[in-house]
């Protein structure tokens, strides 16, 4: 009997572990997820990329944009806000933050017309010496306004 729950104890345990499925991102691949909730590959030299979209009611979209990078020289971020015309997407604004430091952010806002569906598209690059070292893409769910 013994034997036997502790049988059923180490499949539930390990079923548990089974069940959560990793993200691993490669630096040339696309991040999608869902609002400003956080997907957190593994890079070599970013520590965090947070990117968040919203359009009110009013049409004022907001990007926001923020990375992290330890024992690097330089850290750019590229924010596009993108509109969707006869089935292609079309940059309407395009921002960019560069930092020596240990992050980067950026926070724009923008009024959007109706009757358009909108997103968000940031880069992160890191650098050192002159050189890039890693670079990642985040693209946000579409709004409709």
């Amino acid at each position: 009997m013994l034997k036997k729950a502790f049988t059923i104890l180490i499949t539930v345990f390990f079923a548990s572990f089974n069940s959560i499925t990793p993200f691993v991102q490669e630096s040339d691949k696309v991040i999608k997820n869902s609002g400003s909730k956080l997907i957190q590959p593994c890079w070599t030299e970013i520590s965090l990329f947070s990117n968040t979209f919203s359009i009110s009611d009013s049409g004022l979209a907001t990007v926001e944009s923020l990375l992290y990078a330890f024992d690097v020289d330089e850290i750019k971020i590229n924010v596009q806000l993108q509109q969707l015309k006869n089935g292609k997407w079309i940059t309407i604004k395009n921002w960019t933050s560069s930092s020596t430091g240990i992050y980067c952010s950026l926070g724009e806002v923008w009024y959007v017309m109706s009757g358009y569906s909108y997103r968000m598209v940031s880069t992160g690059s890191v650098y050192e010496n002159n050189s890039l070292v890693e670079q990642t893409t985040y693209i946000s769910d579409i709004w409709e306004y």
